[in-house]
């Protein structure tokens, strides 16, 4: 595993949003092996999809399980350290579940949300990744 993928590339894909083709591309250029989402991740494309379009949830979770990504999760007893990188790094209960997890797996965070960039872990874009496979750099 390399990445972790944030909800908002797969919302991005799902939706058809700004960037959408961008994280398609790198979601397909990408081997499986190399990603990984968050349980916070899949329940929160649920929470959000499931009354909208409950078929686009399904396919995502079908994707997730056909191309066999790890959901990743943190114990209870470990949740403290998800409230302390929220403090420390001003995040958001989500961002800093995301960031926990990378954290946890060492992980670079693949994401659209300009929080992570004011902590130590950071991100990077899929599109910053679809630029290096360009160039001939790993993408891991």
């Amino acid at each position: 595993m390399t990445y972790l993928v944030d909800t908002n590339v797969l919302l991005e894909t799902a939706l058809r949003r700004q960037h959408w083709e961008s994280a398609r591309n790198f979601l397909g250029s990408v081997p499986s092996r190399e990603l990984a989402i968050s349980t916070f991740t899949l329940h929160s494309l649920g929470f959000f999809l499931i009354r909208r379009t409950p078929e686009v949830f399904d396919a995502i979770v079908a994707d997730v399980v056909n191309r066999a990504i790890p959901v990743l999760e943190i114990a209870p007893a470990s949740l403290n350290r998800v409230s302390r990188a929220a403090r420390e790094h001003n995040l958001d209960f989500d961002d800093a579940f995301a960031y926990t997890v990378a954290e946890m797996h060492n992980l670079t965070i693949v994401s659209f949300d300009s929080d992570f960039d004011h902590s130590p872990r950071g991100r990077t874009t899929s599109a910053k990744i679809l630029e290096a496979i360009e160039r001939g750099e790993s993408s891991g």
